[in-house]
C-alpha cells in the first residue's frame, strides 16, 4: 500500500487506538487594556483545535508498526485527518444508521456563525455539541460544533443553526457537510510523540496534533 497525504482517518487515526483525548479549541488572540481598565481582544488568526491523545496499551509488535507509521508523517511535515472520537456521531444517531448515505450541503450562509443545511434525512435531529465538518474552497476543512439543537423538516432542511467556530469567508452554498466522524486537517505537534514501556509486555503511546486550515494538497 502506498500512503497518500493527507492521510484519511481510516489510514491513520482509526489505527492508533485512542484511549483518552483532550480536544480543545485554541484561540489566537491578543489582549489589550484600555485606560478605564477594560479589556479588548483582537483575533489574530482563526482558532484551531488542539488534540492531546493517549492511546491504549499495545504489544511490542503493534508499537513497532505504529512507530513506522508515525515516522512516515515526518513530524509536522505531512498532514492527516482527525476527528473527536468522543463525538464521532450525532448524539441522536449514535451509530450513524439514520444518517445512512445522506450527502447534506450548506444551503445558505446567514452570518459568520449561522448557516442553513439541506439534504439531511427527514426529521433528523441535531444536538448542541454535535460536530460539523464542511469541505469548502475545494479542499479545506472547517470543523465546528452546533451551539443549539435543531430538527430537519420533512424535506431534510434545517433553516438556520448556529455554530461555535466562525465560518471561514469562503464557506458558501453547496459546500459539502459531514456529520459522521467529522474531521479536520491536522499536523503533529513537533516532538510530542512518545512511545514508552508500560511493563515487560506492553507499550504506551501519546501525541499531540494541531489543526491546520490549509488546503489539502
Amino acid at each position: 500500500m502506498t500512503l497518500t497525504f493527507p492521510l484519511a482517518a481510516d489510514d491513520f487515526f482509526d489505527l492508533v487506538g485512542v484511549k483518552a483525548i483532550a480536544f480543545n479549541l485554541s484561540e489566537n488572540q491578543a489582549l489589550s487594556g484600555l485606560g478605564g481598565g477594560e479589556l479588548r481582544a483582537t483575533q489574530l488568526a482563526p482558532a484551531r483545535w488542539l488534540a492531546e491523545i493517549e492511546c491504549a496499551l499495545m504489544t511490542s509488535a503493534d508499537m513497532s508498526a505504529r512507530q513506522a507509521l508515525f515516522s512516515r508523517l515526518q513530524g509536522a511535515v505531512n498532514a492527516f485527518c482527525l476527528y473527536p472520537p468522543h463525538r464521532a456521531y450525532p448524539v441522536a444517531d449514535p451509530d450513524g444508521s439514520t444518517y445512512g448515505s445522506a450527502t447534506p450541503t450548506v444551503s445558505a450562509r446567514t452570518s459568520d456563525f449561522v448557516l442553513a443545511i439541506a439534504g439531511l434525512p427527514a426529521g433528523y435531529v441535531l444536538t448542541a455539541g454535535d460536530f460539523i465538518q464542511i469541505t469548502y474552497d475545494t479542499s479545506r476543512e472547517y470543523l465546528g460544533q452546533f451551539v443549539a439543537g435543531a430538527t430537519a423538516d420533512g424535506a431534510g432542511d434545517v433553516a438556520a443553526i448556529e455554530v461555535s467556530v466562525p465560518l471561514p469567508a469562503a464557506v458558501a452554498a453547496d459546500d459539502a457537510v459531514n456529520l459522521i466522524k467529522p474531521s479536520g486537517l491536522f499536523r503533529l505537534v513537533p516532538d510530542s510523540v512518545h512511545f514508552a514501556s508500560a511493563d515487560s509486555l506492553n507499550q504506551t503511546l501519546s501525541f499531540s496534533a494541531r489543526q491546520t486550515h490549509e488546503a489539502a494538497s
